[in-house]
C-alpha cells in the first residue's frame, strides 16, 4: 500500500505542477486560470502547497489550510519557514541554497517524514513529496503533504500492544508458541526457548514438527490436514500430554493446551506448553512411596510372625539336641543343619525387620572415616584381584549416631552389589563427604522415600562402580525387598532394601543414580552429629 501511495502521490505532484505551468503559460486570463487550478487542487484529498525559490507560498488548497489550521487564503504569501518547527528552519534554508547553487536535489521525488507547525503552535508529523517546475526560469516547488498523526499514533499503539503482549507472554510461566496453518512458528516467548533449548530468535520460523519426536510427526501432519479440511477439532481447548524434542535430542514429557485464532483469512494456532518432567517424577515417586509403604507394612508383619516361629523352632531343636543323649552322628548332623538353617532364617528376618524399621538398634557415635578405613582390608580381600577398591575420605572429622553393625552391613551390601555388576572386573570407589541440606541435591534416578531432607548437616557416603548400570525399567524398584535381577538362588533381593531401611532408621535418606552401560552410584545421607 505504501508503494502504491507514493507512486500516486508523485504522479499527483507532477500533474499539479504541469497544470500550474499549463494554465499560467497558455491562459490569458490569469485570474480565471488560478480559479480553475484552485478548483482542481481543492478536489484532491492531500494538502498541496506551491512555493517559489524564496519559500514564499504562491498557491495552496483547502486541505493544506485545514491541516495547518489557517483560515481561507491565509497561507498564500506566508513563507514555508513559518509552517515548520524552529529546529527545521536552518537546515531548510541551507538545503535550498545548496540546491539552487549546485542542483543537488536530495529530497525531490522522495517520500520523507517531517514535522509541521500548526497555527495553534502544536507540532504534528507529516509525510511530504516535493517536485520542481520552472516557469519563465523561475523555480516553483510543489509539495503534496499528509498529516500522519493518526498513523503514528496507531503505530505507537501497535508498538505498545506488541510490547505489552511480549511482556505478558514472557511473564507467564508456560511456554507459548503460535504457528500458522503450515506449522511455521510466528510468535513465541523465552520460556519456550528455554524449554526446547534454543535461542529465542532461532525458534521463529522453525516448523512445529521440528520440536516433536519423529513418532508424532505423521499424526500431526494428517491431523492438521483433516482439521483444515473441515473435520472436528480433536485437540483444541483441552489439556493433553505429549512429548517434546529438546535441541539436545532428549525427549521430555509436556502438557499442552491449544487454541485457534482467525485473523482475516489466516488461521493461527497458539499453544501453551509446560515441561512436566518434574511432575511425572513426583508422581512416580509418590506411587513408589505408597507401594513401598504397603510393602513395609506387609514385610513387618511377616517378619514379626517369622520371628515368633523361629523362637519356637530353635528352642525345640536345641532341646532335642541336648535331650536325645547318645544318638547317631547322622541325627546330630541333621539337627545341626536344621539349627544352622534356622539361624540363617533368623538373620534374614532381621533384615526384613530392618527394612520395616522394627528392629532394635544399638546406636552410638562413630567416626565415618575410621569405620570405612577399617572395612577396606576386609572388602579388598573379598573383592579379589579383578576389582580395584579406592576411597575418597573427607578431610573433616565426620561423626554420625548410628548402629555401627548396620552401617558396616550397608557398606558391605553396596560393595558386593557393585562387585556383582562387574563380573569382568572394574573399579569401586567409596566416598565420604558432608553438606548442608540446602546444598544437597537428593534427587537421584531412584530415591528411598522422597527428595526431602530435614534441615541440617549430613554425612554423605557413596559407593560408585563402573559396571553396566541399572536399566530404566528397574531403577524405581531397587529399594523394594526381594527385588533382584539376578538368577534364582543367586541373591535374596534384600541388599538395597536393607540399606534403605538403615537410612530410614537413621533419619536419613538413600538415592541411586545410574547411567546404563557406564556407572552406578548409591548414596546414603545420614545426619551429622557433633561429639558430646
Amino acid at each position: 500500500m505504501d508503494k502504491i501511495f507514493i507512486s500516486l502521490l508523485i504522479f499527483l505532484v507532477f500533474l499539479i505542477g504541469f497544470l500550474f505551468w499549463f494554465f499560467i503559460k497558455t491562459v490569458k486570463e490569469k485570474d480565471y486560470a488560478r480559479s480553475m487550478l484552485a478548483s482542481i487542487i481543492d478536489t484532491v484529498g492531500e494538502a498541496i502547497v506551491a512555493a517559489d525559490q524564496d519559500g514564499c507560498i504562491i498557491m495552496t488548497n483547502q486541505a493544506a489550510e485545514k491541516m495547518w489550521g489557517y483560515e481561507f487564503n491565509k497561507l498564500v504569501g506566508m513563507n514555508l519557514r513559518d509552517l515548520m518547527p524552529e529546529n527545521y528552519r536552518d537546515s531548510h534554508t541551507k538545503g535550498m541554497e545548496r540546491y539552487l547553487n549546485t542542483g543537488d536535489a536530495k529530497l525531490l521525488g522522495r517520500r520523507i517524514e517531517l514535522e509541521g507547525l500548526h497555527f495553534s503552535g502544536a507540532v504534528f508529523p507529516m509525510e511530504i513529496v516535493i517536485s520542481e517546475t520552472k516557469i519563465d526560469q523561475v523555480v516553483i516547488f510543489t509539495a503534496a503533504l499528509r498529516d500522519i498523526s493518526d498513523r503514528i499514533k496507531s503505530a505507537r499503539e501497535l508498538g505498545h500492544s506488541k510490547l505489552l503482549l511480549e511482556t505478558v507472554i514472557n511473564t507467564v510461566g508456560e511456554a507459548i508458541i503460535t504457528v500458522d496453518k503450515e506449522g511455521s512458528i510466528v510468535m513465541t516467548n523465552q520460556a519456550a526457548a528455554d524449554t526446547w533449548g534454543y535461542n529465542l530468535g532461532d525458534l521463529l520460523g522453525m516448523n512445529l514438527r521440528e520440536l516433536m519426536p519423529e513418532k508424532y510427526r505423521a499424526a500431526h501432519t494428517s491431523g492438521m490436514a483433516r482439521y483444515l479440511g473441515g473435520a472436528d477439532a480433536v485437540v483444541l481447548n483441552q489439556r493433553i500430554e505429549l512429548e517434546g524434542l529438546h535441541a539436545s535430542g532428549a525427549i521430555f514429557p509436556m502438557e499442552i493446551l491449544i487454541s485457534e485464532t482467525n485473523i482475516d483469512d489466516d488461521k493461527l494456532f497458539t499453544a501453551a506448553l509446560r515441561n512436566i518432567t518434574e511432575r511425572k517424577r513426583d508422581e512416580r515417586w509418590l506411587y513408589q512411596a505408597q507401594r513401598r509403604e504397603a510393602i513395609v507394612a506387609l514385610t513387618g508383619g511377616i517378619a514379626h510372625d517369622f520371628n515368633n516361629l523361629h523362637s519356637v523352632i530353635l528352642a525345640n531343636l536345641r532341646f532335642l539336641k541336648d535331650d536325645l543323649g547318645k544318638v547317631s552322628d547322622d541325627i546330630k548332623e541333621v539337627l545341626a543343619d536344621a539349627i544352622s538353617a534356622t539361624n540363617d532364617s533368623v538373620e534374614l528376618t532381621k533384615r526384613l525387620m530392618s527394612y520395616s524399621r522394627n528392629q532394635a538398634v544399638k546406636s552410638k557415635m562413630i567416626n565415618v572415616n575410621h569405620l570405612v578405613s577399617e572395612l577396606v582390608p576386609f572388602l579388598t580381600s573379598t573383592l579379589g584381584n579383578s576389582i580395584n577398591l579406592s576411597t575418597d575420605l573427607s578431610p573433616n572429622n565426620l561423626q554420625i549416631y548410628v548402629d555401627p553393625d548396620q552401617l558396616e552391613n550397608a557398606v558391605l551390601n553396596l560393595v558386593l552389589n557393585s562387585k556383582d555388576a562387574m563380573p569382568m572386573g572394574g573399579g569401586i570407589e567409596i566416598k565420604v563427604s558432608s553438606g548442608h541440606s540446602d546444598a544437597i541435591n537428593c534427587s537421584g534416578s531412584a530415591v528411598g522415600s522422597d527428595s526431602f531432607l530435614e534441615e541440617g548437616d549430613y554425612v554423605i557416603i557413596s559407593v560408585t562402580d563402573n559396571g553396566g548400570g541399572i536399566e530404566v525399567e528397574n531403577i524405581l524398584a531397587v529399594f523394594e525387598p526381594f527385588f533382584t535381577t539376578k538368577e534364582i538362588g543367586e541373591g535374596s533381593g534384600l541388599g538395597l532394601s536393607m540399606v534403605y531401611g538403615f537410612c530410614q532408621q537413621s533419619n536419613g535418606n538413600c538415592t541411586v543414580d545410574s547411567d546404563v552401560g557406564k556407572a552406578t552410584t548409591v548414596t546414603m545421607y545420614i545426619p551429622r552429629c557433633d561429639e558430646g
